[in-house]
């Protein structure tokens, strides 16, 4: 019943002239194209998460020791080491200790080079992160006494 309604189909399907190579290799340089477009946006995307990830930890880190201080009623320090590379939390005796590597494309300023995580006093700080190839700053301020963590919304390096 339904072979007589498909045979013409099938037969005018077969009739019809297929892609030539050059309308081939127009669609493949269009794809290519707009694959390029998409690279450096990609590569951005990966610096922004590796930044993020980065403040991340440095944030939960330091919250990890507030709380045990409060808890255990110790004295934390957070230090700002190796030129901005790298970021440790630990006692003074070095005992127990965190050490954050800045990534490369990164560098970290803060003030003090030793700040005070105590169960009665916290130092406020203002940690400035730079990501020089995205030419983005990230402002995290520890707030007086009490420890609270502000961040703020990542804006432009103005050029030097």
């Amino acid at each position: 019943m339904f072979r007589g309604k498909l045979k013409p189909r099938l037969q005018a399907a077969m009739h019809r002239p297929a892609f030539t190579l050059l309308e081939a290799l127009i669609v493949v340089v269009c794809i290519c194209g707009v694959a390029l477009l998409a690279v450096p946006r990609v590569q951005q995307l990966g610096e922004s998460i590796t930044m993020r990830s980065f403040i991340d930890r440095f944030k939960t880190t330091y919250e990890q020791y507030e709380n045990r201080a409060r808890l255990l009623d110790r004295r934390y320090l957070a230090k700002n080491n190796i030129g901005g590379k790298q970021i440790s939390f630990g006692t003074i005796g070095g005992h127990e200790q965190t050490i954050l590597q800045v990534p490369s494309e990164m560098s970290v300023t803060v003030p003090a080079q030793e700040l005070n995580i105590t169960a009665k006093r916290i130092d406020p700080a203002t940690w400035t992160f730079n990501h020089h190839q995205l030419n983005q700053k990230i402002v995290v301020t520890i707030q007086f006494g009490w420890g609270r963590l502000r961040e703020e919304k990542a804006t432009s390096i103005p050029a030097r």
